[in-house]
Parts: structure tokens; C-alpha cells; sequence
């Protein structure tokens, strides 16, 4: 490898990373949040709605082939937005006021995802190499840092306000040194695609179910543990830290997996692990048990958008291609969370879960022979 592939490489993998710390800082003190503003799960699940709609937007935008940008400056302008958004949310004290953050937040975070998610695509196939597993990767790691963070912040008292400071500006520092060290693509408008609308739709779905199994443990396992289990919030905190770290190990281990038994057993294998994780993280009584469930969910969830995107990314006009397959993963921002707050609202966390996980799991599990076939032109 040159030295302008390592360069590149580690350029984007520090935009990946900085990406993970700003959403899971926020997210690793929800618990401590959701104490602050007194409402219920319904609210809560409205609010992240709104974020999932602010997220959409600029992936809309970059979805339908007809804007020009680069995508380098759309990240450090994203970053700077994102991060100032992170702040904001220490500071809100009604649910309206959270819902009204979380819109800008969205725009920010939809427009920072959809450039990473290209510029890593594009790197990769510069390279000739399959590395989107280990650019999630290092977004997972960001995650673990930001929860490890979230438990010690939690544990020792530290206040919303100096945590996501702290945490902004790491994250806006890590964006923007990667961003210098990796060539802006300048995404011209073209609404042409030479790729089957069918393989579009069965990946497209393939990310949304994987988006929404991993999104139920990234919004709602820390307020699960919190709420029904009565856990602490550092206990809370600590589970989902153990599910973002098991997130980063199942992504830096997924290649060689995948080199083994290809990539759709990879898929089966891992929705099988996270169904079965969730379930036990759900149902069990035991702490341990629960812990353990929550590894097993990141574990076996972390392969399932990479892999879909990492296809995608072959497949005809490439940037209009990734743009709306990352368009479609994080559209399970609008359908899970409200989704599991007003179920769990009517009949409770737990049902709402052990319904969701293995309908979810059995479509994977269905549709991943699609990611073993060769795209047709």
C-alpha cells in the first residue's frame, strides 16, 4: 500500500471515527437527559423522530443525483454544525426545546454521514480494496470512547454541558485533521443509474432492517435499562457502552469472516447472533445475562450496513448509488424510534421488542443471498 492510499485511508477513518463520538456522547446520557425534561417514552420517541427527519434531509438532497458539491467541504462544514448542536442539547430543559435541537443536529449529522460514506467509498474503490468495514469500524470505535466516556461522566457527576463541550471539540479536531489528509470529491449533478432497480431495493430494505435492529439498542437500550430495570445510570450507561464496543470488534472482524464463509452467511450469522442478543438482553433478570445480551447484539448487528453498502458502493453511478442506499439506512431514524416509544408506550418496552427483533432478523436473513450476487449492468 503507498503512501498516499495510508494516508487517505487514515484520513477517512478519523472522519469515521469523530462522527461515533458526537452521536454516541449525547446518547450515552440520555438516561441523565431524559431525567432532566419528565416525560414519557412517547415524547422521548417524538423527539427522535424529529432528529431522524432532520437527518433525512440532506441525504434527500444528495440522493437525487441533481446537486454539485464537494463532498470535503460539506464535511468540515457539517462537523462545525454538528458540533455546536451537541452543545446545544446540554442546555435544553423541555422536550420542544430537545425535538428543536435535535432538527439542526439531524441536518448536520445526514450531511456529515452522507460525505463520509462517499469518500470512503470512493478511497475504497481508488484502492481497489474492501475497507467500508473498517471505516464503520472506526466509526464504532468513536462510539466506544463516547459511551466509556458517558459511564465515567455519569459516574463522578459531571455535568451535560462540560461533557458534550469536551466532546465537540475532540470530534470537531479528529474531522477536521482527517479531512486535510483526504482529496475532496466533487460530486457533479447526474440523475443517470446503470444498476437494477430491484437489487437497489432488495439492499436498500436489507439497510433499513439492519438500521432498525441496531437502532433500537442505540436509542433505547440505555433508557430501557434505566426506566424498567431500574438500573443506575451508570449501570444503563454501561450497557450500551458494551453494545458500541462490541460494534467495533464485530466490524474489524467482519473481513476476514467474510473472506471465509461469504457475505451473506456473514449477514445470517451475525441477525441471528443480534436477535438472539437482544432477546436475551430483554427477557433476561440477571445483570450479567443482560450484558452479555447486549455484546452479542452489537456483535452480530455491526456486519449488516456495511456489508449492504459496501455492495452498493459496486453498482453502477457510484456516489448517487451510496448516497441514497445511506439515504435509506438512516431513514429507520424516522420509522424505529417513534416506532418502539409508542409501542413501548401502549404495551411496554419489552413486547414492543420481542415482536420487532425477530420479524426484523427473519427479512435479513431472507434477503441476504443478494449480497453474494454480481451486480448486472
Amino acid at each position: 500500500m503507498g503512501r498516499d492510499e495510508r494516508r487517505e485511508r487514515r484520513g477517512v477513518a478519523l472522519m469515521f471515527a469523530a462522527s461515533g463520538v458526537v452521536q454516541a456522547s449525547w446518547i450515552s446520557r440520555l438516561p441523565t437527559l431524559w431525567d432532566r425534561l419528565d416525560t414519557g417514552t412517547a415524547g422521548l420517541g417524538l423527539a427522535l423522530f424529529v432528529l431522524g427527519v432532520g437527518t433525512l434531509l440532506p441525504m434527500v438532497a444528495a440522493s437525487q443525483g441533481r446537486l454539485s458539491f464537494d463532498s470535503g467541504n460539506v464535511l468540515r462544514l457539517a462537523a462545525c454544525f454538528a458540533s455546536v448542536a451537541l452543545i446545544a442539547i446540554s442546555q435544553v430543559a423541555t422536550a420542544v426545546q430537545l425535538a428543536s435541537v435535535l432538527f439542526v443536529f439531524g441536518l448536520a449529522a445526514g450531511a456529515w454521514d452522507t460525505a463520509m460514506n462517499v469518500l470512503g467509498t470512493t478511497a475504497q474503490a481508488r484502492a481497489g480494496r474492501d475497507w467500508m468495514y473498517r471505516f464503520h469500524g472506526w466509526w464504532s470505535v468513536g462510539t466506544v470512547g463516547a459511551a466509556v466516556s458517558g459511564v465515567v461522566a455519569a459516574a463522578v457527576g459531571v455535568p451535560l454541558t462540560v461533557h458534550f463541550s469536551t466532546a465537540a471539540g475532540v470530534a470537531l479536531i479528529m474531522c477536521l485533521a482527517g479531512s486535510v489528509k483526504v482529496p475532496g470529491e466533487v460530486i457533479l449533478a447526474d440523475d443517470r443509474t446503470d444498476v437494477t432497480r430491484h437489487r437497489l431495493l432488495v439492499l436498500g430494505a436489507l439497510i433499513l432492517m439492519g438500521a432498525v435492529l441496531e437502532g433500537m439498542a442505540s436509542d433505547w437500550l440505555a433508557v430501557y435499562l434505566r426506566d424498567v430495570r431500574q438500573l443506575s445510570q451508570v449501570d444503563a450507561a454501561l450497557g450500551y457502552a458494551l453494545f458500541v464496543a462490541a460494534m467495533a470488534a464485530g466490524r474489524f472482524l467482519a473481513n476476514g469472516t467474510k473472506r471465509w464463509i461469504g457475505p451473506t452467511q456473514t449477514v445470517r450469522l451475525g441477525v441471528g447472533l443480534a436477535a438472539g442478543g437482544a432477546l436475551l438482553a430483554v427477557l433476561s433478570e440477571q445483570l450479567a445475562a443482560g450484558y452479555a445480551g447486549a455484546l452479542c447484539w452489537g456483535f452480530g448487528i455491526s456486519v449488516i450496513f456495511p456489508a449492504a453498502l459496501s455492495a452498493s458502493g459496486r453498482m453502477g453511478d457510484m456516489q448517487a448509488v451510496v448516497s441514497r442506499m445511506t439515504l435509506v439506512g438512516y431513514a429507520s431514524g424516522l420509522a424505529g424510534p417513534p416506532t418502539i416509544g409508542l409501542l413501548g408506550h401502549w404495551a411496554g418496552f419489552r413486547t414492543a421488542l420481542v415482536v420487532m427483533v425477530p420479524a426484523l432478523a427473519i427479512g435479513v436473513v431472507l434477503l441476504a443471498p443478494e449480497l453474494g450476487r454480481r451486480t448486472v449492468r
